[in-house]
């Protein structure tokens, strides 16, 4: 995932701090430390995530979307789907 160049800025001020929501979700899914880092190069996103277990990690992809709980980031970045392991993504845009 990367963020659309110019909107840095509301990228990180979206997510810093991590909603309530999305912290409840991690811990319910075993992680313990959870960070998001901004290339300013390539503005492309990556994380660090340290979990108790795969399979309470591989389930929070099953975790729903629902009106109280948007995904405000779409609205700045572009996506890649990495749905399955070791096909080559493709990206998403997402308008912003």
């Amino acid at each position: 995932m990367s963020v659309q160049a110019g909107n840095e800025k509301e990228y990180e001020d979206r997510h810093n701090p991590i909603w309530p929501e999305l912290k409840a979700i991690l811990k319910k899914h075993g992680v313990h430390n959870y960070s998001i880092f901004l290339n300013p190069e390539t503005h492309q996103l990556f994380g660090y995530v340290e979990i108790e277990d795969e399979s309470r990690w591989q389930a929070i992809a099953q975790t729903p979307t629902t009106p109280q709980s948007p995904r405000p980031y779409e609205r700045c970045s572009t996506s890649t789907n990495n749905s399955t392991r070791g096909s080559r993504p493709s990206p998403l845009v997402l308008p912003c």
